[in-house]
C-alpha cells in the first residue's frame, strides 16, 4: 500500500495527470523517487501515442507538428522542469557569487537571462522536431525519444539520492532526508539499465545497429557530467531547480542526435 501512495505521490508531483489524493507522509515518501522515471514513461508515452496519430492520421504540417511535440512535455508535466531550467539559467548568467546564485533559484520572478535562455531552448526545440517528419524511420526514431524520458529521469532520479543538497531545505532536501536512499538509488540504476536496453533495441530495430542509440546515451551520461561539474562548481551541490535543468538539457540534446543523427545514419 506504502508503495501505491509512492506511485501517486511521484505522479502528482511530477506531471499534471489526475490521480487520487494520498497523504504524503514519511512511509510513502521513502520510495517515491522510484517512480519518477514512470512519469518520464507517461510523458514519452502520451508523446509518441499524439506523434503517431499527427503523423500517420492527419494531414498537420511541419510547423505545427513540432510546436505540439515541443509544448505536450510541457503541459503533461506542468513546467516543472522547464522553471528549474529558467531559473538555473538565471543563476548561471548572473556570474555571482555562490550565495548570489542560491538566492536567484529562490527568487519567484523572471530575469532577462531566464527569458533568452527560454526563447532559445524553445525555438531549438521546434526546429529540431521540424526536421523528424521528413526523415525515415520516423516512428522508430520517436520511439526512441520516448524511452529518453525515462532514462533522463533515472538520472536525475540518482542525482538527488548521490549528489550533496546545495540548500538545508527545500523540496530536494526532503527528499532526501525522507527517502532510502540506496534503496532507492538501486532502484533508479534498474532502471537505467533497462531504459538503455531498450534504446539500444529500438535503435537496432532503426537500421539494424544500436550505433544511433549508443551515440545518445553516451550524450546522455556527457551531459549528467557537465551537470554534476556545474552544480558542484557553481552551486555547492544540487536543487530541485538545477536537477530539473539537467533533464531539460539532457532531453534537447539527446532530441538533437537522435533526429540530426538518424538522418544521417
Amino acid at each position: 500500500m506504502n508503495l501505491c501512495r509512492a506511485f501517486i505521490i511521484a505522479l502528482a508531483m511530477y506531471t499534471r495527470i489526475p490521480v487520487p489524493k494520498v497523504n504524503w507522509d514519511e512511509e510513502s515518501m521513502k520510495y517515491a523517487m522510484c517512480f519518477f522515471p514512470v512519469a518520464g514513461m507517461f510523458v514519452g508515452g502520451i508523446q509518441f501515442l499524439v506523434g503517431w496519430l499527427l503523423l500517420e492520421y492527419t494531414a498537420c504540417g511541419t510547423l505545427f507538428f513540432a510546436i505540439v511535440m515541443t509544448i505536450l512535455p510541457i503541459i503533461i508535466t506542468g513546467g516543472i522542469h522547464l522553471d528549474g531550467f529558467i531559473d538555473t539559467m538565471d543563476a548561471l548568467c548572473s556570474y555571482g557569487e555562490r550565495e548570489k546564485k542560491l538566492e536567484i533559484l529562490k527568487d519567484p520572478h523572471i530575469g532577462a537571462f531566464a527569458l533568452i535562455s527560454l526563447c532559445c531552448f524553445l525555438l531549438l526545440s521546434v526546429g529540431v522536431w521540424s526536421e523528424l517528419p521528413i526523415a525515415e524511420n520516423r516512428l522508430v526514431l520517436l520511439g526512441i525519444i520516448a524511452q529518453f524520458y525515462i532514462l533522463s529521469r533515472s538520472l536525475s532520479g540518482i542525482s538527488v539520492m548521490v549528489f550533496p543538497s546545495a540548500k538545508k531545505n527545500g523540496l530536494l532536501k526532503t527528499f532526501q532526508a525522507m527517502a532510502k536512499r540506496n534503496r532507492v538509488r538501486n532502484v533508479l540504476c534498474v532502471w537505467f539499465v533497462f531504459s538503455v536496453i531498450g534504446i539500444l533495441g529500438t535503435s537496432f530495430l532503426l537500421n539494424g545497429s544500436v550505433l544511433l542509440g549508443g551515440i545518445a546515451v553516451f550524450s546522455a551520461i556527457l551531459v549528467f557530467g557537465h551537470y554534476a561539474w556545474i552544480s558542484k562548481k557553481q552551486f555547492g551541490g544540487t536543487t530541485g531547480d538545477i536537477a530539473g535543468y539537467f533533464l531539460q538539457v539532457c532531453e534537447l540534446i539527446i532530441l538533437m542526435v537522435i533526429i540530426l543523427g538518424g538522418k544521417l545514419l
